[in-house]
């Protein structure tokens, strides 16, 4: 049997519904619990082989924002229409996505150019923790995107894209893929949470199931306030710039910024409304970039790669090209500051 056929028939399995369970609950109750489990993460059921499918992603979040259409072409490069959900480009000096889910794509990409075993330090500066369970299934063999049904190794550039199609990965749950790299992960995440200031937390694998899929088990991690011989990495939050940024792990950094770190006008939801004006958002986020950028500065480190997120459906689109010539010159301002410090590698 071939290892396709094994990854087939692991897949068969993890994902068949416990049929007591189907005929107890029914067709919508059973659906109404999995979707609930799935997240965003659109899911039918296979009537005919009583199995999970999963359908992709679920964009009802860009219906938040009415200026979405008219924005998203204005960006720095090509986006194809109705190709949101996909649109990932490399620029000049940072990579461009939309959904940054594909925000694991770059960081893969960036570890394929090298085969440096050093930790990942990814500087995580968004509105959320992008954390959550993914649909990933797990297995002794290491993890396996379902649908695609064949293996996921986050290492692995080529692997990402079938894995965000299908929703396995998704824009809340990159960063618990990324923690399943070979080498440790080290997450500074910088939000907007009052008080947020933690200690450094060990992170460790965790599998996640649900009673109507028996035989499956997903990854997650969770947090531990002790490290252990176990951990896949380390995470550590704040709202204070300086202060997450004191003291840096060893490795190479890759610095994630979604937009709505800096304006989060919808978060995701119907029908919200900015609480400030245009004007009053915009101060708050170059005061927030100021502050970010200096206390990075004072680091010294050196940025090996910078990833951007637009976030459609919570930071509105007609901040997208402000943001992003703002972010950009202070990325290029840092990137000349490093190769007059001979810190270039290029």
């Amino acid at each position: 049997m071939t290892y396709c056929d094994k990854s087939e028939a692991a897949i068969e399995s993890a994902l068949t519904l416990d049929r007591d369970a189907y005929r107890e609950l029914g067709e919508v109750e059973v659906h109404d619990q999995l979707q609930v489990f799935a997240r965003s993460t659109k899911i039918t059921v296979d009537l005919d082989r009583l199995r999970l499918v999963l359908s992709g992603t679920d964009l009802g979040h860009h219906d938040a924002d009415p200026h979405l259409a008219d924005n998203a072409y204005s960006l720095p490069a090509s986006v194809t229409e109705g190709e949101f959900a996909r649109f990932h480009a490399r620029l000049a000096d940072y990579d461009l996505c939309m959904e940054d889910s594909w925000t694991g794509y770059f960081v893969s990409q960036c570890l394929a150019a090298s085969n440096s075993p050093e930790p990942l330090v990814m500087i995580h500066l968004d509105d959320h923790t992008d954390m959550m369970d993914t649909l990933l299934v797990l297995t002794p063999d290491g993890l396996i995107d379902p649908g695609a049904c064949q293996p996921f190794n986050p290492a692995r550039p080529a692997d990402w894209p079938a894995a965000i199609r299908s929703g396995a990965v998704g824009i809340g749950s990159f960063v618990t893929a990324l923690y399943y790299l070979p080498q440790p992960v080290h997450v500074l995440h910088l939000n907007n949470v009052a008080d947020s200031r933690q200690k450094r937390s060990a992170v460790v694998s965790r599998s996640v199931a649900h009673p109507l899929l028996p035989n499956a088990r997903f990854a997650s991690i969770e947090k531990r306030t002790r490290q252990s011989a176990d951990q896949l990495g380390t995470y550590v939050c704040s709202d204070d710039a300086t202060r997450l940024l004191r003291s840096l792990p060893e490795g190479r950094l890759v610095v994630h910024i979604d937009l709505d770190y800096f304006i989060n006008d919808y978060n995701g939801n119907l029908g919200a409304v900015p609480a400030l004006s245009i004007d009053a958002l915009r101060g708050r986020a170059s005061e927030r970039m100021e502050t970010f950028f200096e206390a990075l500065a004072r680091t010294g480190a050196k940025v090996e790669r910078w990833i951007i997120a637009t976030s459609p459906g919570f930071c509105c689109a007609h901040h997208w090209n402000w943001l992003l010539n703002a972010l950009n010159e202070y990325i290029k301002d840092g990137s000349a500051a490093s190769t007059d410090r001979g810190d270039s590698t290029d």
